[in-house]
């Protein structure tokens, strides 16, 4: 997300105005830091911390499920590990579309699999989640390349990122340290990114 939102600012000339939907506990924020590309972030959550909405410009408290009542727009909508908590990730994608600028970029990130095992594991993450409210973890969604280029071809998005991000994780391994898995891990991704276990996209408006 780091590497695709300083892209944009280069692409621009000049610090974004970001928004980043579904804060949890502000890690993306504090990852990022503030570079000279950082302009102004607002965040979305349906509950975060006071000390994760100081770490935002602005906070808005909101339910990505039901309709959103936003007043600016923005160079860049950030969906990381935020769609696969919702009941309906297009319709909640379709209302952070109208606030995004002309030529803005939506990205983001989810887990994924093949669409056909996707349409099977997302009815029984709903018969297991259905009851859990929506401020507690839960996965209702799956996400996956299909289902991400069907709604940017159903809104005129054009695709400038698509791909998987890796075979397999060594979590705390030395192996994690090395670039050749780094790079063999994004190879794979990006030739198969339904196997690719996390998907990752960068859809423009124009």
């Amino acid at each position: 997300m780091a590497s695709l939102l300083r892209r944009e600012a280069e692409l621009l000339g000049r610090p974004l105005r970001v928004l980043e939907v579904g804060i949890a506990s502000g890690e993306l924020s504090r990852f990022i830091g503030n570079p000279a590309w950082k302009g102004a972030w607002h965040g979305i959550d349906i509950k975060a911390t006071n000390e994760t909405r100081a770490l935002y410009d602005h906070y808005i408290e909101a339910d990505l499920d039901a309709p959103l009542s936003l007043t600016e727009s923005y160079d860049a909508v950030v969906v990381l590990h935020v769609l696969e908590h919702l009941i309906n990730p297009e319709y909640a994608l379709e209302g952070l579309l109208r606030h995004l600028s002309p030529q803005g970029v939506l990205i983001g990130g989810s887990p994924t699999m093949p669409a056909m095992l996707a349409r099977l594991y997302e009815a029984r993450l709903r018969r297991k989640y259905q009851h859990v409210p929506v401020t507690e973890h839960r996965h209702l969604s799956v996400l996956t390349p299909s289902r991400v280029r069907t709604f940017a071809a159903e809104h005129q998005l054009s695709i400038d990122l698509l791909t998987g991000a890796f075979l397999c994780r060594a979590s705390r391994s030395p192996l994690e340290d090395y670039s050749f898995n780094m790079r063999l891990n994004l190879l794979w991704g990006a030739l198969v990114p339904s196997l690719g276990g996390e998907v990752y996209f960068a859809l423009r408006k124009t």
